[in-house]
């Protein structure tokens, strides 16, 4: 499938169809065929590489002699750049809209959307736009991370569940509540002009019954029916992707409707593959965006990722994919049959990090995990494919995991910030935010402070935040500055010390430079640094300096790292 070979589906046809004609230089209508409900039609058309950017009129002919015509627009296509591939070098901050700033309150409160805004629901819209982050880009540029990511924002006029919008009900329009097309091209600019990379969701398994291919039934076998009989077992992702479980299982899982109003897609039927792949494509070429997320991928059918993933990467042969999905079992491993997806997210990661440096649990043991994770993984393929975080909309925070303990999570992310792979930090963690998953999703979903009107503290300026939550959030600066001013370390070597008296050591090693990170778990005693246990790595290097304090060492002994702690000390020759 390919751009010079599209399908178009016509609505609203009265009764009495005899023809269908295109009269434009270098575009043929090929075939046409009604849909089950027989006033939408479907449309090939083959537009040859000399037709021109115009109006292309559709004439509908009826046995009347009557005819009506509409337009189908054909727009000058995106000249194609060499997107910037995301890489170990990158660090990804998640957004997600409608928690983050409400910088245009008057797009709240919209006639035509069911849903309204109420901050006082915490599963309800709470008026955050896209607007409030183009506002706060300086913000995400000052924290240093270099790509955002946004969960969907295609319209979702649902009655419930709209703040998320993982049930789209149109599939070329931005909900206006986050301020439309017009936002998010302006978002996305914003982006480009300060060198922050852009990730766009999609949800291609499901959409909202106000779709019109839902509320106007096109055709029955676009959904599968929301109730299958196999004992009533709720959706469960980890069946997706469990290697063992029976395919009849696994097809059962993926016909389920996750709500009663998100029908789910039947993407074995050609036009349901052709429109989902076509929308996406569309938004390729209207926002220049070149790096998606598809979210739940395994709820889509592997054939579907198959056919999806080659047809972009026909379009667009460097394209990044995101394969994500929240999952025990691995992503990639499941879907590897698939050349086409770039990068997949380690949800092994976030649960071993989750209890690593928990007082509750032996010290040594818990570096120990560490240690055995790393030993188990492909350090080179994790520099280029594997997403790790500690968060995101779909678990507990990091905050809540670390006991709501600030030097356990400097811990976590300083492990995050510097270990293999492309580091995804959640909006709010900078400023440990709460939230546990098991209490619901709102809960870990809650509004970045400072991004309404009045909000009393205010995360952007610092303005009334806490002197402790200030200086954690200067440490996290710290190292995300030195990520962003030594990427290539990040992409070098890695090398650890087996764990040994609650202390866990690696280092990452290039050729334009180098950094020691210890960790020390213990809840009680100091570690002095024996700089001949790491002579491997400190000798050919005659300094360093702490990343987080800027203290310089002259004499490696003189490192002293405090009980549940970390000094990540960056190495000059």
């Amino acid at each position: 499938m390919n751009l010079n070979h599209i399908t178009v589906i016509a609505e609203n046809v009265p009764l009495g169809l005899r023809n269908i004609s295109i009269n434009y230089p270098g575009v043929t209508l090929t075939s046409f065929s009604a849909a089950q409900n027989n006033t939408f039609y479907y449309l090939d058309l083959e537009i040859s590489e000399t037709a021109k950017v115009g109006a292309i009129p559709i004439t509908f002919h009826f046995v009347n002699n009557k005819r009506r015509s509409s337009i189908f627009y054909l727009y000058q296509r995106t000249p194609q750049t060499e997107p910037e591939k995301l890489s170990a070098e990158d660090v990804i901050y998640q957004i997600i809209p409608d928690r983050f700033c409400d910088s245009q309150p008057g797009n709240n409160q919209i006639k035509h959307y069911f849903e309204r805004s109420d901050r006082l629901n915490p599963g309800g819209l709470h008026g955050g736009d896209l607007n409030g982050i183009t506002q706060n880009i300086p913000y995400i540029t000052e924290l240093a991370c270099t790509s955002i990511e946004l969960t969907p924002v295609l319209e979702s006029n649902l009655m419930t569940h709209s703040y998320d919008r993982m049930a789209p009900t149109n599939h070329y329009k931005i909900d206006e509540r986050l301020g439309g097309n017009a936002d998010y091209l302006s978002l996305v600019e914003e982006c480009i002009k300060n060198n922050i990379k852009c990730i766009q969701t999609f949800v291609l398994h499901q959409i909202g019954k106000q779709h019109p291919w839902y509320k106007k039934m096109i055709d029955p076998d676009f959904f599968y029916q929301s109730l299958y009989n196999y004992d009533d077992e709720p959706l469960n992702l980890n069946v997706l992707l469990d290697p063992y479980t029976t395919e009849k299982h696994k097809t059962n899982h993926r016909k389920t409707w996750e709500l009663p109003n998100w029908p789910t897609l039947n993407q074995n039927n050609i036009i349901v593959q052709k429109a989902l792949i076509q929308h996406c494509i569309w938004w390729m070429e209207t926002s220049g965006v070149r790096i998606i997320k598809i979210e739940q991928a395994a709820r889509n059918t592997p054939s579907f990722l198959t056919t999806f993933s080659e047809a972009i990467k026909s379009e667009y042969p460097t394209m990044n994919l995101i394969f994500d999905t929240k999952s025990i079992y691995n992503t990639q491993r499941q879907l590897n049959t698939l050349e086409a997806p770039n990068y997949y997210t380690d949800y092994t990661y976030p649960l071993l990090l989750s209890n690593v440096f928990s007082t509750y649990r032996d010290n040594n043991e818990g570096v120990t995990e560490l240690y055995d994770y790393a030993a188990k993984q492909d350090i080179k393929a994790d520099l280029q494919s594997k997403l790790i975080c500690l968060d995101n909309h779909n678990l507990t925070r990091a905050f809540t995991n670390a006991d709501s303990e600030s030097d356990q999570l400097l811990l976590m992310l300083a492990h995050l910030l510097t270990s293999p792979g492309i580091p995804r930090i959640s909006y709010g963690t900078e400023w440990q935010s709460k939230g546990n998953y098991n209490k619901g999703e709102s809960a870990v979903r809650k509004d970045f402070p400072g991004g309404w009107i009045n909000d009393q503290k205010n995360g952007f300026n610092q303005e009334q935040m806490s002197s402790d939550k200030v200086d954690f959030f200067r440490q996290v600066q710290a190292i995300l500055s030195w990520r962003k001013n030594n990427p290539e370390v990040l992409k070098g070597d890695f090398k650890h010390y087996y764990p040994k008296n609650d202390i866990y050591t690696y280092a990452r090693t290039s050729e334009k430079g180098a950094i020691l990170v210890l960790i020390n778990n213990s809840d009680q005693n100091k570690h002095q640094l024996n700089a001949t246990n790491y002579e491997e790595i400190l000798s050919k290097y005659s300094w360093g300096k702490d990343i987080i304090t800027g203290d310089r060492y002259m004499d490696y002994n003189e490192i002293i790292t405090e009980a549940k702690s970390i000094t990540m000390l960056e190495l000059f020759e």
